[in-house]
Formats: C-alpha cells, structure tokens, sequence
C-alpha cells in the first residue's frame, strides 16, 4: 500500500515536470473532412447507395460523421439490435418540427467503459436529422434502405 502512493506521486511529479516543459500536451486530431472532399467522394462512386458495398460504406462515413464516433471501435461495437441486447440506432420523428432523426445512444465506450466509477456518466446520445434539401445524402433515408435490405 505505502509502495503504490509513493508510486503515484512520484508519478504525479515525473507528468508535471513533463508537462511544464511541453511534453505530452499535444493530442492527436483527425483532420476536418471539407466539402469538397466530400463532394469528390460522391462524384468518384465511393459514396452512395447504388450497390449494398457502397451503402454500407456511406453509413459509415456519416455515421461516424454525424454521430461524432471517435474511433472504429464504436463502428465495430454498433448494435443493431435483438432479443437479447437493445439497439443502438434507432429511428424517430421531432414532434416540434415534424423532422425524422436517427438517434444513437451509447452504452460504453473509451470514456465510459462501464465500470464502477462510471456509472453515474451519463451515455452519450445523438441525434442526426434528416438531410431534406439533399434526399439522397440523408443519413435517415440511408439507414432505411439499409435496414430493408438487411
């Protein structure tokens, strides 16, 4: 026990001292995706819903655009639902502007890995409105046809 705080405040003092000469304050940033890029995307096929491989590979994209995924783990833990586990995408309509949305609701992820000391943090949910202007870029209209073809 007397080992383990020793450790943890020399090591408190080691990340300061490392800290005040710039060491470890910088974090890694995706890039921003720019419309342009995006738009370039569309136009060389790589995105959109001709084919279930480009689907797939466009909800992904506005999945983790939309929905502010911050690695592909929560990609890969994504739950679509069975008798046993809740979904974690689930369609909706705003009562208040009569829009549909796609709501995600976390149920862990790296910042909240479901422990004990977690579980008063409250999960984090999202919402991804409908794209009315652009049907066919509508993250909504998308997960629909999806689910169809699923």
């Amino acid at each position: 026990m007397m080992n383990s705080m020793f450790f943890e405040k020399r090591w408190d003092a080691v990340m300061k001292e490392r800290a005040s000469r710039g060491l470890g304050l910088l974090t890694k940033q995706a890039d921003v995706i720019e419309y342009q890029q995006e738009e370039l995307l569309w136009q060389k096929g790589l995105l959109g819903d001709t084919n279930p491989s480009q689907l797939l590979d466009t909800l992904i994209f506005y999945i983790g655009l939309h929905l502010a995924f911050r690695s592909g783990k929560e990609h890969r833990r994504l739950r679509f639902g069975s008798a046993k586990e809740p979904a974690q995408l689930s369609l909706h309509t705003d009562p208040t502007s009569n829009r549909r949305y796609l709501l995600y609701s976390e149920d862990i992820s790296k910042t909240n890995p479901g422990g004990l000391k977690q579980r008063k943090v409250k999960p984090k949910s999202t919402r991804a409105y409908e794209n009315v202007e652009n049907p066919r870029r509508c993250i909504v209209s998308l997960y629909e046809k999806y689910l169809k073809l699923w």
